[in-house]
């Protein structure tokens, strides 16, 4: 296995990079819009107009990975709710 030279990790995470730069547009879901749409909550019809968008979208893609991990209860212990 050969080591990455600086040149070679950079032109690997580029890609990357450059999609987690993404801005959210005009046409973007809120986030209040997002988290409803991971829940299952509202109008079935906006809910997947709301996923196919989120899904289509880099920087909401980002935004309903995080609120999907957040709402399963995935989330880092430091976020996680205390449990009495």
């Amino acid at each position: 296995m050969s080591d990455f030279d600086d040149e070679a990790l950079r032109a690997a995470y580029e890609p990357a990079l450059r999609e987690s730069m993404t801005a959210h547009g005009s046409d973007c879901p809120t986030e209040t819009r997002l988290l409803a749409a991971v829940r299952g909550e509202g109008n079935e019809e906006e809910r997947l107009r709301v996923l196919d968008h989120a899904l289509k979208c880099p920087a909401c893609r980002r935004e309903l990975a995080l609120l999907h991990t957040v709402s399963r209860g995935d989330a880092p212990a430091f976020v996680r709710p205390i449990k009495e």
